[in-house]
């Protein structure tokens, strides 16, 4: 939606934080679920000798993503926008796709980690889980100096757009 509205992707971020945060509190009543499933805690509890779930699921994630944006056109495109939005559209690059396919992406990857964060508590609270997780982001991405409103990516990927 963001995309599409040209609404910059911080503030986008933040304002859906806010209203599936409102969801969460509204269907669960304000409260958490709790409890133990067997199944669902062996997601994050359980490992492959002395590896744990998490990291194993951590490193596939990764491989995948890396492949992604290094080895595929999509990648090509995400950095093209990334870099130069403007010049990505003229160069005939459908940058809103490219964002909403990113946004999807990161949403995935999140859902991912929230699943593996609620198997690990056998729980998960509608009002606090992930609280100010916003801020230790925000505060990772200022102090690695990347600028808030977009930028080139440091990458020694070369490419061509097309």
């Amino acid at each position: 939606m963001g995309a599409k509205l040209k609404i910059a992707a911080f503030v986008a971020t933040l304002a859906m934080m806010g209203a599936v945060r409102a969801i969460a509190l509204y269907t669960s009543d304000g409260g958490s679920i709790s409890g133990e499933v067997a199944a669902f805690s062996s997601i994050a509890n359980s490992s492959l000798g002395v590896i744990h779930s998490p990291f194993i699921i951590f490193i596939i994630m990764t491989v995948l993503v890396f492949i992604l944006v290094h080895h595929t056109r999509f990648g090509r495109y995400v950095y093209a926008v990334g870099s130069n939005e403007k010049g990505a559209l003229l160069s005939g690059i459908r940058v809103t796709r490219v964002k909403m396919a990113v946004y999807t992406l990161a949403g995935t990857l999140v859902g991912v980690a929230a699943i593996i964060e609620a198997s690990r508590l056998n729980s998960i609270s509608s009002y606090s889980s992930g609280q100010l997780y916003e801020l230790d982001a925000i505060a990772a991405v200022i102090i690695d100096g990347t600028r808030m409103i977009g930028g080139a990516a440091r990458s020694s990927v070369r490419f061509s757009v097309c």
